[in-house]
């Protein structure tokens, strides 16, 4: 079983023009899902882009720890996989080319890309789009190929923005089912609308309002 633990102590993070976005977050997260909820406005994104590492804090600091042992600098990042809110991606590319070039971005062996590709892309219902070009793909497809993205490198820390957006009920169950499975003993931080997560889902929420957060 897998140990991820990820600490945030007194994060506190600025627009450039000096907006406050995130003051004095503190959060301790064991292995489990995690709703993250909040009004548009409330940091949602700018929390998860912290945390990938895509924006540095002014203040505070984020640890990331796998059965105890810290990770220093940016060892962590072969262990994050990120989805970000919008899609990112190149429209000429097959999604068994993109899926390719992201995995080689994330230095994985090419024989692990491709048959990890193959596994998450089936378990996704998305093997029948294994040869369409990127541009082509229905808005439910590129959702769920930018998850796929996100799992590549099978991260002990998943990060999704709007994960379930645009997803039909059928889909997310499938979806939901899939992931639940692959992420035992990982951080996994679902953001957007928690539609579709009641029931069990998740372990627990993390709310924000005006750039504090609360574990309930």
């Amino acid at each position: 079983m897998r140990g991820a633990e990820l600490k945030l102590g007194a994060v506190e993070l600025h627009t450039d023009h000096g907006h406050l976005l995130l003051g004095n977050v503190n959060l301790n997260l064991t292995p489990g899902w995690y709703g993250l909820e909040g009004a548009n406005g409330s940091g949602k994104t700018a929390l998860l882009k912290t945390i990938a590492g895509l924006y540095r804090p002014a203040r505070g600091r984020i640890s990331y720890y796998l059965h105890g042992a810290e990770l220093s600098g940016d060892a962590y990042k072969p262990y994050l996989g990120y989805k970000p809110q919008q899609a990112a991606y190149y429209d000429n590319m097959t999604a068994q080319a993109y899926l390719r070039y992201v995995g080689e971005m994330k230095l994985m062996p090419r024989a692990d890309i491709a048959e990890r590709s193959r596994v998450l892309c089936e378990r996704l219902g998305l093997s029948a789009d294994w040869k369409t070009p990127v541009q082509r793909l229905s808005g439910g497809s590129k959702q769920r190929l930018m998850i796929v993205q996100a799992l590549l490198a099978d991260p002990w820390f998943l990060l999704l923005d709007e994960p379930l957006y645009g997803l039909d009920i059928e889909i997310r169950s499938l979806l939901l089912e899939a992931l639940y499975e692959m992420t035992a003993g990982s951080v996994v931080i679902f953001s957007g609308s928690l539609e579709g997560l009641q029931g069990g889902w998740l372990d627990a929420v993390i709310s924000l309002d005006n750039g504090t957060a609360a574990l309930r």
